[in-house]
């Protein structure tokens, strides 16, 4: 029985079918005869089906899809599109299906028979077959279509590009040798489909749920374990890597510490000696009692300094009262201001003033330092004193210059530690210093008044 299929007005195509030259589902069987020549198709089984040749003055470089041997356009749709997509399909192009079939076998064969003639169906898929595989043209660029063949026998390059679009692009365009290209294909084709049939019948004996479709989106959530495995290995590596660092570093300071303690150990050692040969226990006892010693010979200090501070102020009254009685009236009649200023009751208003700025005062005589507190304050500023005692801490004396605008350090009756470390401190804050010869109060009182003038 024979059929005439109308084609594009330059080609017809006739087919003659033969005792299963189509199956139920409308699949057209794996045997035919393209433009007269015969393609012997071994592993299909099925009876030869005879397509006529093309009788067309004019060949068109790109072939459509009717144009295609109907087994390859069998595989190209059924790799293209799954169930879901061959469904789409059909409720847009309002199809029907075989009812006595399997839906997804009714659907799939009513396409293919559907593309072996020109019509809207074939044209449409035709249209999306080509906007779906052309962009993977430019991946095969300079390669002919025997080359694309090959690589579709060979598959270990370029397997970025599915299967179906290396079939398309092998089989689009015409060719000198388009028969023997998609007998070529074809016969690639149906080995692989004898492979991927064995590998699914074993994978649907060997799993649980007998699904190998499920398969593949499992070895997809292993694959996606796998990979945050690896970068979950990479950060433990960095964490080592760190680690070990610490490690290293934590050795070192193990090392200096042992160091360190090495050479404490020789210095307490060496105490120990110095202290057997100064007398053990019994030098202690002599320490102690210099101790004493010191303290009683402070208190004379501190009595001498006061007889001292009154003889300053007798000779001082002498020497003012003589300069009075050779002066002017108005001189003699200033006595009384300079006894009052001796004795601590000098009048603001007549002598320089401070106003209100802080004086420190590191070291003197602790019995002078009532004698000191009142100079200042008589000439109206803020009083701050340190004994000078370096041991007792080097942040006391900072923070005593801290609070200060101006320090006095006497040079005899002071530490040395203390005097060079206000010098630093005063330098690195700005502050004015003035180191006197002696811890007297006219030394004190000079160098003060001196200070305040500079200030007005």
């Amino acid at each position: 029985m024979s059929r005439l299929t109308e084609m594009e007005p330059e080609t017809r195509v006739v087919v003659t079918q033969i005792n299963g030259g189509a199956d139920l589902t409308g699949h057209p069987t794996d045997r035919g005869l393209i433009q007269g020549s015969e393609l012997d198709f071994h592993g299909a089984g099925a009876v030869h089906t005879h397509v006529g040749a093309r009788c067309a003055k004019t060949i068109k470089s790109k072939r459509r899809l009717w144009e295609f041997h109907p087994p390859l356009i069998c595989r190209i749709l059924g790799l293209a599109f799954d169930e879901r997509e061959e469904g789409k399909i059909f409720n847009k192009l309002g199809l029907e299906h075989n009812k006595r079939l399997s839906v997804a076998s009714a659907r799939h064969g009513t396409l293919v028979h559907a593309c072996v003639e020109p019509n809207r169906v074939s044209r449409y898929l035709d249209k999306t077959l080509e906007s779906m595989f052309e962009p993977y043209r430019r991946m095969v660029q300079g390669l002919g279509q025997e080359d694309i063949s090959r690589l579709i026998e060979e598959r270990g390059e370029l397997k970025d590009v599915p299967l179906p679009a290396l079939i398309w692009l092998a089989i689009r365009h015409q060719h000198q040798e388009i028969d023997r290209i998609e007998a070529r294909v074809f016969s690639t084709i149906h080995v692989m489909e004898h492979r991927a049939l064995r590998l699914y019948d074993d994978l649907s004996r060997m799993l649980p749920d007998g699904k190998p479709e499920n398969a593949v989106g499992e070895l997809k959530a292993t694959l996606r374990l796998c990979e945050e495995l690896q970068k979950r290995h990479q950060r433990s590596e960095q964490r080592r890597e760190q680690l070990k660092a610490e490690m290293e570093a934590i050795k070192q300071d193990k090392s200096s510490l042992a160091l360190a303690l090495a050479e404490q150990r020789q210095l307490s050692g060496r105490l120990g000696n110095d202290l057997e040969k100064l007398g053990g226990e019994s030098a202690l006892a002599q320490i102690e009692s210099l101790k004493e010693e010191i303290e009683l010979l402070t208190g004379e200090i501190v009595t001498l300094n006061e007889e001292l501070l009154k003889r300053e102020q007798i000779h001082s009254v002498v020497n003012e009262s003589n300069e009075g009685l050779a002066g002017s009236k108005a001189s003699i009649e200033d006595k009384p201001l300079a006894i009052g200023r001796i004795e601590g009751e000098q009048d603001i208003t007549q002598s320089p003033a401070l106003n209100g700025k802080s004086v420190a005062f590191v070291g003197g005589l602790e019995g002078l330092l009532p004698h000191y507190r009142q100079t200042v304050e008589h000439l109206g500023g803020i009083f701050l004193a340190h004994s000078g005692k370096y041991a007792q801490g080097k942040q006391e004396i900072e923070k005593l210059v801290d609070k200060a605008d101006v320090v006095f350090c006497p040079v005899d009756i002071n530490s040395h530690h203390a005097c060079r470390h206000c010098k630093r401190i005063c330098k690195l804050t700005g502050k004015p210093c003035y180191f006197l010869r002696s811890a007297s109060l006219s030394m004190f009182r000079r160098e003060l008044i001196e200070f305040a003038r500079g200030l007005n």
